[in-house]
């Protein structure tokens, strides 16, 4: 608690520990707020990333893997590093493959790191779905 802050609190309003207490929290708190840093703390507490999209849209997808187990088994393990019980839809008309986690923070971590990865010798990309 500032020094300037401590001497303006008049003696007798601080009669026990717990009132000192909620003034030194309610301090705290507003010099979070001048600093945005309980803003950011509040944000991370609320926020749990329930409006994002819990699947991908993964393009260019080799030929091979919708003729091959052993390609499709490959592409499938690349893809459950984030979620083990991730489910997929092949499209192959479209050379695409639907990849359904079960949380969206799981879609976020696959689509941060494998966009643009090369997968059974072909770069593919990887989109979010609504």
């Amino acid at each position: 608690m500032p020094k300037a802050l401590k001497e303006s609190i008049e003696p007798e309003r601080l009669d026990n520990r717990w009132d000192i207490m909620e003034i030194e929290d309610n301090i705290s708190h507003a010099e979070d707020v001048g600093t945005g840093a309980s803003m950011e703390r509040e944000f991370m507490e609320d926020n749990t990333f329930t409006d994002l999209p819990n699947a991908l849209i993964v393009t260019n997808v080799a030929e091979c893997v919708f003729d091959d187990e052993d390609a499709k088994t490959k592409l499938e393990d690349v893809f459950r590093v984030f979620d083990e019980d991730a489910s997929f839809q092949y499209l192959k008309c479209f050379r695409r493959v639907r990849v359904n986690y079960i949380l969206p923070d799981a879609a976020v971590k696959a689509r941060i790191h494998l966009h643009e990865t090369q997968i059974c010798g072909q770069v593919s990309k990887c989109f979010f779905v609504q």
